[in-house]
């Protein structure tokens, strides 16, 4: 499975969990499987995404969308998302 790290400054962490949270349904289309939100643990402005679609090309075209240009100045995104794409190579109980 492909996955995608992404990396926010926002205004408002409130403001931007909104609308990560009513997103659910865009990134459902464009192959997502689920998706986990982090802050920096001394910064909460600062937030991480990790993501995991099913899709990689899929979640390539989100990005790129005009819903996630939106989505982003909604929520408060300050300057443009670092994305990154990744590939799992392995995976350990602990």
């Amino acid at each position: 499975m492909p996955y995608v790290l992404t990396q926010f400054s926002v205004k408002n962490f409130s403001q931007w969990k909104v609308v990560f949270d009513e997103f659910v349904p865009i990134r459902r289309h464009y192959s997502s499987k689920g998706a986990r939100a982090f802050c920096v643990s001394n910064n909460p402005e600062s937030v991480v995404v990790l993501t995991e679609f099913e899709d990689l090309e899929r979640a390539i075209e989100m990005y790129a969308s005009k819903d996630f240009k939106d989505a982003i100045q909604r929520a408060g995104v300050i300057g443009a998302p670092v994305v990154t794409l990744l590939k799992e190579v392995d995976r350990l109980s602990a």
